[in-house]
């Protein structure tokens, strides 16, 4: 090995590098909890919503107040408890990152304990963290153990994926087959796509799916409300200037009243109340007439409802798409339509459809999906210009003797600088490159025509990880490979493959620092840094309305899959492809999915709601994606056996990559053609319950919950509790097994009746004005005014305390949804309800 100072420089940078990482990490890491610990109990609205704003059923415990007392409930929670708060989505992702905890784990042992070891000791004793890596070794034969790891390695990630695999279908298949669910209109209902125009008529298409058990319930044919679309949405964008009006005149006419001389007497005496006091504006900026805004808004709002009830009376004109939401009386009935008919949808939500999408037609969806995928290949090989130009950051010290003007500036700086430079900055500079692509990628997979909100999370999802992989493992490892080889090679080329076999391993001073940094972020998860940033702002200086302070005080966060799960796969696939190169890297890939376990499970059972459901298919594409850091985990450990002239290592390493993708292909085939592994077999459609292998009749499942007598309840539970005190023997079967998880009930769905899939913009009602109450009554007047107008109007739950801001009692809110603005009897029930969901999808469209 040669010693030269430059080689010196750069081996001591490096060491520097990964220290200045981890001191940095660490405490910021910490820093991070123990903050988040400190402030939990001061912000419930952040750190606890789903123990008040949610529905009862679906509500956490309080947590304890006190030092990490927040730990036992988050991780002791029941894994059937658990699923049943958070949905399958949820419950499948907690599922790999603690997978990928136990695996990594178990792998640092094996790293840490055997392949560290022979890596460091009695060879080549290359200086720093070099001496760790693969690179150090001279004596080939070493390299058996390595492959050997990667045996155990690959064997263990393929049986945790096979478990995973199975328990995800036995879930999916228990979640499609609860009782609630059965009877639900997503579960007997069908988008079907492509309808010929002969056929696009409700008596040809009832005709057509009546064969099937159960017959056709409904059908709602799909149209184009474009005018009416706009005009809801300028009716909303009006009410919202209506409302702040209103506020903000209540305001100034109590701060009028509370000024000196401003007793009131004008308006006791019945005088008006001073004009300066009513809001204004121009129709036109600068230029127009001014007006007053609460009359103004006021007419532009009625004539509105009025243009809207006029368009509804016309949607025969509307027009038709080639699509249609059919609902059968019977699960079956769908569940064999589906499988049966051309392109169709099934599972479909109502609040999951992207309404716009729905008149673009098959041919155009293929353009699309083809102009997508284009873009999305080229943005995945531009982005890799600057991704290079920040992963040449971290091996700066080692491009000295390649880039002359640059050996001036390093050798000045102290080595904790170039450490910090190294170590800190790369990573973050990469992360920050990335921060920007979800909004491109998930504009793209929008772009695409896809129907369901949760089909583009899945299509993000895709394409983010396949970003992540390309540009930040592959792309960084091959610049800092070739960093670190290039002096070398230059001063002796002959050398390149010996050059290269030693210094590709280097490349892991990166990825370490990559792991390094993601572990921070766990604590940025905890602290839901952003969601509480933006709540501070918003409510100090963007909401103003009752309407708005509601929706800000009742919307939760949610979690989109797209940008969730590629993330934690890339730091997976880092983790395996540099097992064996670099131990090191082990501990912190467990410590970062440890973390992370923490921190997401506490959100999901107290932070997070899932707005969209895939039913756990996240879970599949994830373990599809993972697939390919096995691969290239692989692939580099051929090429190194080969590179360092370890040619039966090398061919033992090119039989596993060979069983590899055997095992893969036969996993796959297995899992879609297995009897107990179809989307939902028909022994599992209804007459078979799956949990106890019982024969029983169809329609003990087709009955709606709602519908079930006192007597019956309590004659099935006395079967379960035979069931449980005798259980079956045959526990191999999980389908079976009383150990493990399993999903008791599924979710109660909202009735929605004849509008089930009807377009929102054609069943929206006209508005409920909603204006704050004050000390004086004066709200009195403007709800009078606004029902002499012809609006409806209320104050429930609203009020203008002594600071002069708005109050809202989320508890006593007016029933407001996204489909009825209808004023309700001012009764103890009616005071009571709580809104968030409404109010979550009416201001989706609002902000």
């Amino acid at each position: 090995m040669t010693t030269s100072a430059t080689e010196q420089t750069t081996t001591s940078a490096a060491t520097t590098t990964f220290e200045s990482a981890v001191i940095f990490n660490i405490a910021f890491t910490t820093a991070g909890f123990i903050i988040f610990d400190l402030i939990r109990k001061k912000s419930k609205r952040i750190f606890e919503p789903r123990t008040y704003i949610i529905p009862e059923e679906k509500r956490s415990p309080q947590v304890p107040n006190g030092f990490l007392k927040w730990v036992k409930p988050t991780l002791m929670t029941p894994d059937e408890e658990l699923i049943a708060r958070v949905g399958l989505d949820g419950y499948m992702f907690l599922r790999v990152i603690r997978a990928f905890m136990r695996l990594f784990v178990a792998f640092t042992v094996i790293g840490i304990g055997i392949i560290l070891p022979l890596n460091h000791v009695g060879q080549s004793d290359q200086p720093g963290l070099e001496s760790f890596t693969i690179g150090n070794i001279k004596d080939n034969e070493r390299l058996y153990a390595h492959v050997i790891a990667c045996y155990l390695f690959t064997a263990a990630i393929l049986y945790m994926m096979y478990h995973e695999y199975y328990t995800y279908i036995r879930l999916r298949h228990e979640c499609l087959t609860t009782p609630e669910h059965r009877v639900s209109a997503r579960a007997t209902t069908i988008l079907v796509l492509g309808v010929p125009r002969q056929l696009n008529n409700e008596t040809d298409l009832k005709n057509l799916y009546n064969v099937f058990p159960g017959g056709v319930k409904r059908i709602w044919l799909n149209r184009e409300p474009t005018r009416l679309i706009d005009l809801t949405a300028k009716r909303m964008k009006a009410l919202n200037k209506l409302e702040n009006a209103e506020t903000v005149f209540l305001e100034k006419y109590l701060k009028y009243l509370a000024k000196d001389g401003g007793s009131g007497q004008d308006v006791e005496n019945g005088n008006k109340i001073p004009t300066s006091l009513r809001p204004t504006h121009k129709t036109i900026p600068l230029i127009g007439k001014k007006v007053d805004s609460i009359e103004t808004y006021r007419d532009e709002i009625n004539k509105l409802n009025e243009e809207i009830n006029d368009q509804r009376t016309k949607t025969d004109t509307f027009k038709q798409l080639e699509s249609a939401f059919i609902q059968f009386n019977d699960f079956v009935g769908a569940q064999l339509a589906a499988t049966s008919t051309i392109p169709r949808l099934t599972e479909i939500s109502r609040d999951d459809v992207i309404w716009e999408n729905l008149k673009v037609t098959n041919p155009s969806r293929v353009a699309r999906k083809i102009i997508s995928y284009t873009i999305t290949a080229t943005l995945i090989i531009l982005w890799a210009i600057p991704v290079t130009f920040v992963a040449t950051i971290s091996s700066l010290s080692a491009l000295t003797s390649v880039i002359p003007f640059l050996k001036p500036l390093v050798t000045r700086l102290p080595q904790s600088a170039i450490g910090f430079i190294q170590g800190v900055l790369p990573a973050i500079g990469l992360a920050l490159l990335m921060v920007c692509l979800p909004y491109i990628l998930r504009a793209l997979s929008k772009f695409e025509g896809l129907i369901r909100h949760s089909d583009v999370m899945l299509s993000l999802q895709g394409k983010y990880f396949f970003f992540l992989l390309f540009n930040v493992l592959l792309v960084t490892t091959t610049v800092n490979g070739a960093a670190q080889a290039i002096p070398a090679i230059i001063n002796n080329p002959t050398s390149i493959i010996k050059n290269l076999a030693e210094n590709l391993p280097k490349a892991s001073t990166f990825f370490l620092t990559y792991v390094l940094l993601s572990l921070s972020t766990a604590s940025i998860e905890a602290l839901q840094v952003g969601s509480l940033s933006s709540y501070l702002v918003t409510k100090k200086f963007l909401v103003k309305t009752p309407r708005q302070i509601l929706h800000l005080e009742t919307t939760l966060v949610y979690k989109d899959w797209g940008v969730t799960f590629p993330p934690h796969i890339l730091i997976a696939s880092i983790g395996i492809v540099y097992s064996v190169i670099q131990p090191l890297i082990l501990p912190f890939t467990a410590l970062h999915f440890a973390l992370f376990y923490l921190a997401y499970r506490y959100n999901f059972l107290y932070v997070y709601d899932q707005i969209y459901e895939t039913n756990g298919n996240l879970f599949v594409h994830a373990m599809e994606q993972f697939f390919w850091g096995i691969f290239i985990f692989q692939l580099t450990i051929i090429g190194l056996m080969f590179l360092n002239d370890a040619h039966i290592p090398g061919v033992l390493a090119v039989i596993l990559f060979i069983i590899t993708i055997s095992t893969v292909l036969g996993m796959r085939a297995y899992f879609q053609h297995n009897p107990k592994a179809e989307f939902l077999p028909v022994n599992l459609m209804g007459v078979i319950d799956m949990k106890t292998n019982k024969v029983i009749a169809n329609t003990d499942f087709t009955k709606s919950t709602s519908s079930v007598t006192e007597d019956e309840k309590v004659d099935q539970g006395s079967k379960n509790k035979q069931i449980s005190e005798n259980p079956l023997t045959d526990i191999d079967d999980e389908y079976t097994d009383p150990n493990v998880v399993h999903i008791k009930h599924g979710d109660i769905e909202k009735k929605r009746g004849v509008n089930a899939y009807t377009h929102p913009a054609l069943i929206v009602a006209n508005p409920l004005v909603w204006i704050p109450q004050d000390n004086t009554e004066m709200y009195k007047e403007e709800i009078k005014g606004c029902q002499d107008s012809g609006l409806n109007a209320t104050s429930r739950g609203a009020k203008i305390n002594e600071k002069y801001k708005v109050e809202v009692d989320i508890t006593k809110a007016p029933n407001i949804t996204d489909e009825f603005y209808v004023e309700e009897a001012e009764s103890s029930d009616a005071m009571k309800r709580n809104t968030t969901n409404g109010i979550r999808r009416l201001f989706s469209k609002i902000w």
